[in-house]
């Protein structure tokens, strides 16, 4: 998917545990990886049981190309990651 600077990248992410039941993770961490490799961090915004918002404000000054964005949860013996992709494009 393909997003121009200063547009908000947002996902719903849901996380359950082995028998499909939804489950908040005890910890979760956003890392966000710029074209150069570079990266930052953001956060998730609980919605419900096992259902979470990313919202990332693309900053003014992006750079164009593609963006990588890693969520990883875990409760317990429980980890679950998941890999995001998107396109900043050029105006």
């Amino acid at each position: 998917m393909s997003y121009f600077r200063n547009e908000t990248f947002s996902k719903t992410v849901r996380f359950t545990d082995k028998d499909d039941a939804p489950i908040d993770p005890d910890s979760t961490t956003v890392t966000v990886y710029m074209p150069d490799g570079t990266t930052a961090s953001s956060s998730l915004t609980s919605v419900e049981t096992g259902e979470y918002e990313l919202n990332y404000n693309i900053p003014a000054d992006a750079q164009a190309g593609d963006w990588r964005v890693l969520i990883h949860a875990e409760k317990g013996d429980w980890k679950e990651s998941e890999l995001l992709i998107f396109t900043v494009v050029e105006v």
